[in-house]
């Protein structure tokens, strides 16, 4: 039971919280060290994370652990995000833009390792287009 819990909770949060606090870095460093680092750390976070959940829900096949692989980072940053636009005068306005955007990423980079956890074709194929879709979401959003 003990090892259940740390394969499927513990696990996903500490990735979380690494990527979490790799994103803080990212924005105390924005305007100090050199512009390599934030790149380099920016393409880490655009096409590593979303990769993640596939490698990790196929690995363990562990459906629950793969899933919050996903989905917790995203949280983790939109709940970032939300901290840093508190302050803006049109914070309403953005927050309706911004909830469904990170609705559907947060899902996807869920589902994304769900699938992947299945070990089947047609689920891992399913899991390729949401890495693409979460890709492409990302960068959309990117302005």
């Amino acid at each position: 039971m003990e090892k259940k819990l740390i394969q499927q909770v513990i696990i996903p949060s500490l990735v979380s919280v690494i990527v979490v606090l790799l994103s803080l870095v990212l924005a105390a460093k924005q305007h100090y060290g050199p512009q390599f680092f934030r790149v380099s750390i920016e393409t880490f976070l655009i096409f590593i994370l979303p990769t993640l959940p596939i490698i990790y829900g196929y690995m363990t096949t562990d459906k629950v652990g793969s899933a919050l692989m996903g989905a917790m980072p995203f949280s983790g940053f939109f709940i970032v995000t939300l901290l840093k636009a508190s302050n803006s005068p049109i914070f309403v306005r953005w927050l309706t833009n911004a909830i469904p955007f990170w609705l559907i990423l947060i899902t996807s980079a869920g589902l994304e390792g769900y699938f992947a956890s299945q070990r089947k074709i047609m689920p891992c194929l399913a899991a390729i287009c949401l890495y693409i879709l979460c890709i492409s979401l990302f960068l959309f959003g990117i302005r």
